[in-house]
């Protein structure tokens, strides 16, 4: 997936390069691209992760306890008690 990103940073680089002066030769263009991406791909990353960690982490946690829940639950309830009290 990271290089996935990367390249997509890489060639959006290029385009905005380009637009700026397109008299820039390709060897040119590819170094001033991959620089722009190496400088800001592992902060906005890092601002992503952080992102998705603090809209994540509540549910994941409750899926951590899930084994627990159900063990404690067995034999006393049907499957579908168990999916609401997953749910909530």
């Amino acid at each position: 997936m990271r290089y996935r990103l990367w390249d997509a940073g890489q060639e959006v680089a290029k385009i905005a390069v380009a637009r700026i002066d397109p008299s820039f030769d390709a060897t040119t263009l590819a170094a001033l691209s991959t620089a722009a991406v190496a400088i800001l791909f592992l902060p906005v990353q890092s601002r992503i992760d952080r992102w998705t960690e603090a809209r994540l982490e509540p549910r994941i946690g409750r899926l951590r306890t899930l084994p627990e829940m159900l063990g404690t639950r067995a034999g006393r309830v049907t499957s579908g008690q168990l999916a609401e009290a997953g749910l909530v």
